[in-house]
C-alpha cells in the first residue's frame, strides 16, 4: 500500500497525482483482521505504523490487482503514553533536590530510537538536555542524565536524572510552589486563534501522565494545592486532577488524554473551550504555611 506522508499532506483521491504518495506500507491479513505494517521504519513494534502515516488515506492494491482508495488506522492511545514522574525533597527555603524519570511509548520512544541511530553519543546527550530543560521548570537544573530502551522495539524509553534548583518562592509566611512541576505539553496556537476553517489535525491520540512527590521540610503544612478535577470532552478528551497531601509530604497527579487525530473546522469552538479550560486547571500553584519562625530564615 502506497500513503501520503502527513507530516505534509492528506490524500485527496480526487487528485490525479502519485507524487501525493511517499511512503510504502505492507497490509497483512491475520486472523480475520488487516494488519497494517511499516516496514521502512526500524524499531517500530509489530502492528504500529508511525504516527504520519496513521490516518492518512493511500492505494491499496488487492490480490486481483485492482487498486482502491484506503484510509490506514489512527494510533491505539494506549501506545502511545508519556510518564513524567518526580520525587523531590524541599528546604524551608523553597530549594529542592531529587530525580526525575520520563518514560515514553509509541511515537516518542520510535523518535529517540531511531535519534540513536542516527545521532552519536554527545548529540544524544545534547537532545536528551534540551528535553529536559523544556520540561522543568524555571530555576530547576539536571544533571547526570541517563537514557535507555534504545536497542529494542518493545517497552519504554527511560530518561532518567537528578535535579535541583529554587522551586519554592517566600511570601511573607508562605512559600508558592508551581502546581504542576512539569511544564505542560498540550498550550498551543489554537487557544489565540478566532475563527478556524480548516480541519484540526494533531499528530497523535495519547495519554500524558504526570506525577511529582513533594517532601516537605518540618512544621510546614500544604495551605492549598491544585483541586481535584475532572474535565472531560466526551468522545474527545479529558483532563484529571488528583492531589494527595500527607504527613510531611504531598503528590500532585496529572493525567492529560487525547483520543482524537482529525477534527472538522466546526469543532473547534468546543476544543478551544475545553483547552481554557485545561489552561486554567494548569495556572493553579500550591501554598505552603511555613512554621513559625521560619519566614525570612
Amino acid at each position: 500500500m502506497a500513503v501520503a506522508d502527513r507530516r505534509s499532506r492528506f490524500f485527496d483521491p480526487g487528485y490525479l497525482s502519485l507524487h501525493q504518495l511517499a511512503a510504502l506500507l505492507v497490509v497483512v491479513h491475520e486472523n480475520g483482521k488487516d494488519v497494517f505494517l511499516d516496514p521502512g521504519q526500524k524499531f517500530l513494534p509489530y502492528g504500529q505504523l508511525h504516527w504520519a502515516h496513521t490516518f492518512t488515506g493511500g492505494l491499496l492494491e488487492t490480490p486481483s490487482s485492482a487498486t482502491t482508495s484506503v484510509v490506514t488506522p489512527a494510533n491505539d492511545p494506549k501506545q502511545a503514553v508519556r510518564a513524567r514522574l518526580a520525587d523531590l525533597i524541599l528546604d524551608a527555603h523553597g530549594a529542592a533536590t531529587g530525580s526525575v524519570k520520563i518514560l515514553m511509548n509509541g511515537p516518542s520512544a520510535l523518535h529517540w530510537r531511531q535519534a540513536n541511530l542516527a545521532a552519536g553519543s554527545q548529540q544524544l546527550q545534547t537532545m536528551v538536555g534540551e528535553l529536559l530543560h523544556s520540561a522543568l521548570p524555571q530555576g530547576i537544573t539536571s544533571s547526570n542524565p541517563q537514557i535507555r530502551g534504545l536497542g529494542t522495539p518493545d517497552g519504554f524509553v527511560e530518561i532518567v536524572a537528578q535535579v535541583s534548583g529554587q522551586l519554592g518562592h517566600l511570601d511573607g509566611k508562605q512559600m508558592r510552589l508551581p502546581g504542576f512541576f512539569f511544564a505542560m505539553q498540550e498550550s498551543n496556537d489554537l487557544l489565540a486563534e478566532k475563527t478556524r476553517t480548516q480541519p484540526i489535525a494533531m499528530r497523535y491520540a495519547g495519554q500524558e501522565i504526570d506525577n511529582a512527590v513533594f517532601h516537605l521540610p518540618p512544621g510546614i503544612a500544604v495551605e492549598s494545592a491544585p483541586q481535584n478535577q475532572q474535565l472531560p470532552w466526551p468522545g474527545h478528551a479529558a483532563l484529571v486532577v488528583t492531589t494527595q497531601p500527607g504527613a510531611g509530604v504531598l503528590n500532585v497527579k496529572r493525567i492529560f488524554a487525547e483520543g482524537f487525530v482529525l477534527l472538522p473546522p466546526q469543532d473547534f469552538p468546543a476544543l478551544q473551550a475545553f483547552y481554557q479550560k485545561v489552561a486554567a486547571a494548569d495556572q493553579q500553584p500550591v501554598v505552603l504555611a511555613l512554621a513559625a519562625g521560619a519566614a525570612g530564615n
